[in-house]
């Protein structure tokens, strides 16, 4: 499978828990409402350690769906779970 022919929609039914983190990620603005929010601080702490176990190079051989392990198909997952997040909000951060 070639990169141009992977999409989150096709990796998110290979592994079902993309999709329940993009579904999470989409919860996120009543979560913080109202309040200071700085969403690369969120996606350090609480995404991106959970998507390193379901997509990219560090998964490994054992893994039966080997387009997971792509560099390709963790880059379309980190892009597309990461642009759901809401912006931030009086952090200070440049994000």
């Amino acid at each position: 499978m070639t990169a141009s022919q992977i999409s989150f929609g096709h990796l998110s039914r290979l592994e079902p828990r993309l999709a329940e983190l993009l579904l999470e990620i989409s919860l996120e603005p009543e979560r913080v409402e109202g309040s200071d929010f700085c969403a690369n601080e969120l996606w350090l702490r609480a995404y991106k350690p959970r998507l390193i176990l379901l997509v990219g190079i560090g998964l490994g051989a054992e893994v039966l769906q080997p387009v997971l392990c792509s560099s390709d198909a963790y880059a379309i997952a980190y892009s597309t779970l990461y642009d759901a997040m809401p912006s931030c909000r009086r952090c200070g951060c440049s994000g």
